[in-house]
């Protein structure tokens, strides 16, 4: 169906469908696979996001200024001693839902992750890697949740459709 932008670009919050990441995996010897146009859609877009494996939630994260790139991220190999999360698209199908916040503060951003990583408990969201996380007793759930209860929601098929530039967020 026809989405209103618009309309849409007053509000705080927008939550996305579960949006597979994936056109293509990358292949042995490449960095990167073909991402879907959906998923594209993310680029330059602040917000916290959820990666599945399958049905399966297995990370929240956040991202101040591209959640496209921070979860691309997830995918690649790296060629050093650090030890990172690592998701082998290969392997399994992974999607990533978002939950687009293009007017908050990078508080207002932590404290959303904060509050859905704390919900849900993810698979690989472990405790100590928000260790550095300092407003446990500050943050207020319930303004949160009605911040992400209010948001409107747009699909994969609408922004499989639109050309990213002509997303007002």
């Amino acid at each position: 169906g026809f989405f209103n932008w618009k309309a849409m670009a007053k509000k705080d919050y927008i939550k996305t469908g579960r949006i597979t990441i994936y056109a293509s995996p990358p292949v042995k010897g490449k960095k990167y696979g073909k991402t879907t146009k959906a998923f594209r859609s993310l680029m330059g877009k602040a917000g916290v996001y959820r990666i599945f494996e399958g049905r399966k939630l297995v990370y929240i994260g956040c991202s101040i200024s591209d959640i496209y790139k921070t979860v691309l991220r997830k995918f690649q190999i790296w060629n050093d001693a650090q030890t990172r999360l690592f998701y082998n698209a290969n392997k399994h199908t992974y999607k990533v839902d978002a939950i687009i916040m293009p007017s908050a503060s990078y508080t207002e951003i932590l404290d959303t992750e904060y509050h859905l990583i704390k919900k849900a408990k993810p698979r690989d969201n472990k405790p100590e890697n928000y260790s550095f996380y300092n407003r446990r007793d500050l943050y207020e759930p319930d303004e949160v949740e009605k911040e992400i209860k209010k948001a409107d929601i747009v699909k994969e098929d609408d922004l499989e459709f639109i050309d990213p530039k002509d997303i007002p967020f």
